[in-house]
């Protein structure tokens, strides 16, 4: 299981940009993201970044219909879990991405590959 980073409440503010505690808490119930207690309180980071940047998400979706996806994956800086949440979060289906890199070993598998990919 992937571990994911805890934030602390005033830490939120400086992602969302807001000082005051009582605006970050009310931005993070507006959001629905549930506050968390151990020693202190905190959010998960993945949460905020997904409700960060959904209504940007949200913007891209209607004003580029037909490459939206690719921006919004140029936006996320590679973080493919944090794109796939955003995909599913906005209703559309998550992007597969290969586990394994082929590597062809003569020019016959060359010619193969590239005519698989045009």
């Amino acid at each position: 299981m992937k571990e994911f980073s805890r934030l602390p409440i005033m830490k939120v503010g400086c992602i969302i940009n807001r000082k005051d505690r009582k605006s970050i808490i009310n931005w993070l119930d507006e959001n629905q993201i549930k506050i968390h207690k151990d020693t202190r309180k905190y959010v998960y980071k993945v949460e905020v970044d997904l409700y960060n940047i959904k209504p940007l998400a949200m913007e891209y979706k209607s004003k580029y219909p037909n490459d939206w996806k690719q921006r919004i994956s140029v936006i996320c800086g590679g973080e493919n879990e944090l794109f796939n949440l955003l995909l599913l979060e906005i209703g559309s289906e998550p992007t597969p991405y290969p586990t394994t890199r082929v590597k062809p070993t003569s020019s016959f598998q060359k010619d193969i590959i590239k005519r698989l990919l045009q």
